[in-house]
């Protein structure tokens, strides 16, 4: 059961991946299919108790991830993704793997940054940003002035991320 599962997962992020690079949004339905396929894995290996691994896992992304949902530094798509994750791995496989995907996210910033030379200026946007927001200035989404060029699909740090567990990474 548990490889069904598993596959099942690496499926969807998989294909959250390729339509968020193609289309730059992760498909509701197949965020809806992801979600079934997690609530039935855990029904049928925990079963009562699944559905509280399940929404522990599911939740534990919007909790942690809330934040930066709001101010637009993470889209809902990515967000709903994790929870598709967390519903699948429950609450502590599903922390580790949002984890890795934060610090493997943060990684190709970070290359992406220092590729297009614009490192010290991007910090120096983020510094700029939460200066405003700390004075009390009216809401604006952060990634309101940030150019195309600087932005990637957090789906691909998912993805990477549910290989690091399948592979026992993390």
């Amino acid at each position: 059961m548990r490889t069904a599962a598993i596959t099942g997962l690496l499926c969807v992020t998989m294909i959250a991946m390729l339509a968020d690079l193609k289309t730059g949004k992760i498909p509701n339905g197949l965020i809806a299919a992801g979600v079934a396929m997690g609530v039935c894995f855990q029904v049928l290996s925990e079963r009562v108790a699944g559905i509280l691994v399940f929404a522990g896992g599911l939740l534990l992304p919007l909790l942690l991830m809330g934040g930066l949902f709001y101010f637009r530094m993470a889209g809902a798509g990515d967000i709903k993704l994790l929870c598709v994750t967390g519903g699948f791995l429950g609450p502590a496989d599903g922390f580790r793997v949002l984890i890795a995907s934060l610090l493997i996210g943060g990684v190709i910033s970070v290359w992406i940054m220092i590729r297009q030379k614009n490192f010290t200026g991007r910090m120096m946007y983020f510094m700029e940003y939460a200066q405003r927001r700390a004075a009390g200035g009216s809401w604006e989404s952060y990634m309101a002035d940030v150019p195309e060029s600087a932005k990637f699909c957090f789906s691909v740090p998912v993805f990477l991320s549910v290989l690091g567990y399948i592979g026992g990474i993390f």
